[in-house]
């Protein structure tokens, strides 16, 4: 009985970290996202761009809360300039901080550029880059 009490109060009521995650993250363009890969998106002028973000960690229920997440895209000439931003708070329980509840997903956000004129863009998010022409194809449309 005694060994337990230590175990239950050795797993439970952990630390909380909060946890931030800016300008990083995988970026596609919208309809980019498939099950076998990313795929290649037609641009045409005067549309405006849908961009998501997504992050690849998993994030359930019963150990996370308070997530909030946020993407802004901006022009400036020929760059498309994109934040993001994704912030939650996690409980590390310790011994069983890899077990919180089946119900889990992965954070993501999305938004979109003003529309688009004829012209060669750079897109930046964090590091990475992706140069495109509109119109044309985008191939690969994630960075």
């Amino acid at each position: 009985m005694r060994f337990a009490a230590v175990v239950l109060l050795s797993c439970c009521g952990g630390e909380v970290k909060h946890v931030v995650h800016e300008n990083d993250g995988l970026l596609c363009l919208e309809g980019a996202q498939s099950i076998i890969g990313p795929r290649p998106v037609e641009l045409i002028a005067g549309d405006s761009l849908a961009i998501q973000i997504s992050w690849d960690t998993k994030l359930c229920s019963g150990c996370t809360s308070d997530l909030t997440t946020s993407c802004t895209a901006t022009v400036d000439g020929d760059r498309i300039i994109v934040e993001s931003l994704a912030e939650w708070d996690r409980e590390d329980s310790g011994l069983w901080s890899g077990w919180c509840s089946d119900n889990c997903n992965y954070p993501s956000t999305t938004c979109d550029t003003p529309p688009l004129f004829a012209d060669d863009y750079i897109l930046s998010h964090g590091e990475g880059t992706l140069a495109f022409t509109v119109p044309g194809t985008v191939d690969p449309a994630c960075l």
